[in-house]
């Protein structure tokens, strides 16, 4: 077995569905709380702002 047979032996034989208990309870929890807050609201909007721009067309190389 090479190593990098190994490695991908290694990851094949993880339980990629595992949830941990504090992820439960942040699901449960945003389950139950389905609204956002306003800062939550406001992280978002900055977000997308970040991600929706554009290059700056105007410099060619």
């Amino acid at each position: 077995m090479n190593w990098w047979q190994k490695i991908l032996f290694k990851f094949e034989g993880k339980n990629k569905a595992y949830v941990s208990d504090a992820g439960r309870f942040i699901q449960a929890f945003d389950q139950k709380n389905p609204q956002l807050s306003e800062s939550q609201q406001k992280e978002i909007a900055k977000h997308q702002g970040i991600f929706n721009r554009t290059q700056d067309q105007r410099v060619k190389w």
